[in-house]
């Protein structure tokens, strides 16, 4: 049994005058560019990578205890030593 074509017509917004339609649309694109420059140049700056013999940036990290620790309560008393268990209490 053969199903018929249907040609399934979309509903089309009417937006009135052209010329007003396409000034609007523009006006509107040059406020979001401007936005998004605008919010781009309150981002923080990126840092550069890390290399082997830089001092370590400040941090903060959560205990397996409950507390958090920041890097510089360490500075100059010891070594530090961050471990990570991949999978770990975990099913996988």
């Amino acid at each position: 049994m053969d199903i018929p074509f249907r040609r399934l017509m979309m509903p089309q917004l009417v937006l009135g005058s052209g010329r007003k339609h396409i000034m609007t649309m523009k006006r509107n694109l040059m406020f979001g560019v401007a936005l998004l420059f605008g919010l781009a140049t309150l981002a923080p700056p990126i840092q550069a990578e890390l290399q082997v013999g830089d001092k370590a940036p400040d941090f903060t990290l959560p205990g397996s205890d409950g507390k958090s620790y920041q890097l510089s309560q360490f500075a100059g008393k010891q070594a530090v030593v961050i471990a990570w268990y991949p999978k770990a209490f975990t099913g996988g």
